[in-house]
């Protein structure tokens, strides 16, 4: 079974943008009206969304709230991921400490890795696609918006 974990600070995100998402994607368009602008999710489409899901060992975990929430749940529970993926936009300095304590908490392993910065488009050429993943790892991805001072930009330099 496969498990992905979706967090978003607000629950009304993943009600009405996060699991509609995930319905879109997994159903076949043909499964829906084609002529009307709002999307119907009826109880024939949950059916198919769950069949669907069933069919190829997928699990669906949701949680909202402040990432502190989500860190000292996997620091208590020991839940570690063989992938964690983050898309950020950082507005306050003191979420940092947060979210590193659950890529640090949710992740195999607790020890140095290397690493790739990537700051803009030209330093993709940076990145080695063909290097083995580690089997008994945590990869993570993580791509942040900064959208305070300097100094934060600083802290995910060093």
């Amino acid at each position: 079974m496969t498990t992905l974990h979706l967090q978003d600070y607000n629950l009304s995100v993943l009600q009405l943008v996060t699991l509609p998402n995930l319905v879109l994607a997994t159903i076949p368009p043909s499964h829906f009206d084609q002529e009307q602008d709002d999307l119907d999710i009826s109880p024939e489409i949950i059916e198919i969304f769950k069949t669907r899901l069933q069919e190829h060992k997928i699990r669906f975990e949701f949680s909202y709230g402040p990432w502190e929430g989500l860190a000292a749940r996997l620091q208590r529970d020991n839940i570690q991921h063989d992938l964690i993926l983050t898309a950020e936009t950082i507005y306050r300095e003191d979420s940092v400490t947060s979210l590193l304590d659950v890529l640090r908490h949710g992740s195999t392993s607790h020890g140095p890795a290397p690493t790739s910065e990537i700051r803009d488009l030209n330093d993709l050429d940076k990145l080695d696609l063909s290097v083995k993943w580690p089997e008994n790892e945590t990869v993570i991805l993580v791509a942040a918006k900064v959208s305070t001072t300097q100094k934060l930009c600083h802290i995910f330099a060093t």
